[in-house]
């Protein structure tokens, strides 16, 4: 049976993470060799924080899910 959804779709998500109280941006810090890459983010402690996601071109992902 032909499946009804491509398999070679190509598209790009961006991801963005604020701190959900004010907004303000996560930053990020050089750790050296301490884990395989070589940049960490850094997340304050009993803090709640927004991720926000585009997809480029537009797509329904309840395929996904």
């Amino acid at each position: 049976m032909a499946s009804a959804r491509s398999e070679d779709r190509q598209f790009k998500v961006s991801i963005a993470i604020t701190k959900a109280e004010d907004q303000s941006p996560v930053f990020f810090k050089i750790d050296g060799e301490r884990f395989e890459d070589s940049r960490t983010l850094k997340l304050s402690t009993n803090s709640k924080y927004k991720l926000g996601f585009e997809l480029r071109p537009p797509l329904n992902l309840w395929w996904v899910l």
